[in-house]
């Protein structure tokens, strides 16, 4: 017979409170949307990945994952309801002005209209291999983006066919340019 004190009773005791514990930590629980409203919802069908969601809507896999609570590996279910997050926040608008521009081995960046104070990667596109060049491009306090030249790497000199991208440090939103070859 089990008796409160009996190690059988301990051990059913125990037995059974790790298994609704684990029962607790595996339900599927719909995650509250990040502080940012949706600006549309996704049911998500069979086969598709945050990374078909990321090309369908746009939207940096970082910003729809932070929207919807979820953690890597970014796995979504059949009938999942996904908050896609609104293009606008960190991406750059209708209101950017830039300039990029290329000669055989470097790379001038310019511009206006761009949010305060904002810190950003340039990376660089050719052939389907990215560079990041070296140190962050900054916007002051004005919005401007100050006449910044960048080297480019050996192996990204003399190739006319680069798109050039901004990627905001603070969002991971990124916005590429296609830049405008200067004769030396």
């Amino acid at each position: 017979m089990k008796t409160p004190s009996t190690p059988i009773f301990r051990f059913t005791a125990v037995l059974q409170l790790l298994l609704a514990l684990a029962l607790l930590f595996t339900a599927s629980v719909t995650p509250v949307a990040a502080a940012s409203k949706c600006a549309d919802t996704h049911t998500v069908e069979a086969r598709e990945t945050i990374w078909r969601l990321v090309k369908e809507y746009g939207i940096p896999a970082a910003r729809i994952a932070q929207a919807n609570g979820l953690v890597r590996p970014y796995t979504l279910k059949v009938g999942q309801e996904v908050c896609i997050p609104p293009k606008s926040a960190g991406s750059l608008g209708d209101a950017v002005s830039v300039s990029v521009s290329l000669t055989t081995d470097s790379l001038t960046i310019a511009g206006s209209g761009f949010p305060k104070a904002h810190a950003y990667r340039v990376k660089v596109r050719s052939a389907g291999a990215w560079s990041v060049l070296t140190g962050e491009l900054r916007s002051g306090k004005d919005g401007l983006i100050q006449r910044t030249r960048y080297k480019l790497p050996d192996d990204l000199r003399g190739k006319t066919d680069l798109l050039v991208c901004l990627k905001d440090v603070g969002t991971n939103a990124m916005s590429c340019f296609t830049p405008i070859l200067q004769a030396q």
